[in-house]
């Protein structure tokens, strides 16, 4: 297995228009980071070992309108694969955010995202815990705090 190559392209909106306090301050980013926005990504995938799998992803949201300038970020999901129809997966995600406004200070938000994974013929169920710190999203966007959480992901076209 020589590995795997993807190249995407996503165009999108975010409209998290607001504050969480009232008056903003002067270097708070404004409308929860809302605008329109362009994708481009590559990642890659390559098999380590016969048990490990190394995924990393490169991507940057490019704003044409809205109140970031750019939000440049990588992932890496290791994997390790436990039998035919278990895997372990660690993603860990990181992400920059460079507003528009210049007095707005740059922001930030990290995540690390262990998780088990049972594999089948009709897809994937991840069992994840997130941690996440740093900027929050939409309203939150200019609070920056950790946090955890826990759920459980399906991706049905994943064979």
């Amino acid at each position: 297995n020589k590995g795997k190559i993807e190249l995407g392209l996503v165009f999108g909106h975010e409209s998290d228009h607001g504050y969480m306090s009232d008056p903003p301050k002067l270097d708070d980013i404004p409308d929860g980071g809302g605008g329109d926005f362009i994708t481009p990504d590559i990642a890659v995938q390559k098999k380590l070992t016969e048990v490990m799998t190394l995924i990393s992803r490169i991507q940057c949201r490019i704003y044409g309108y809205g109140s970031l300038i750019t939000a440049p970020g990588v992932d890496i999901i290791l994997r390790w694969h436990l039998t035919p129809w278990s895997d372990v997966s660690l993603p860990i995600f990181y992400e920059l955010l460079f507003p528009r406004k210049t007095e707005s200070r740059n922001g930030y938000f990290f995540r690390l995202m262990p998780g088990i994974v049972f594999k089948g013929d009709i897809g994937e169920f991840t069992f994840f815990v997130s941690f996440d710190s740093g900027n929050g999203k939409g309203k939150m966007i200019n609070h920056r705090a950790n946090r955890y959480s826990f759920g459980i992901r399906y991706a049905p076209f994943s064979r």
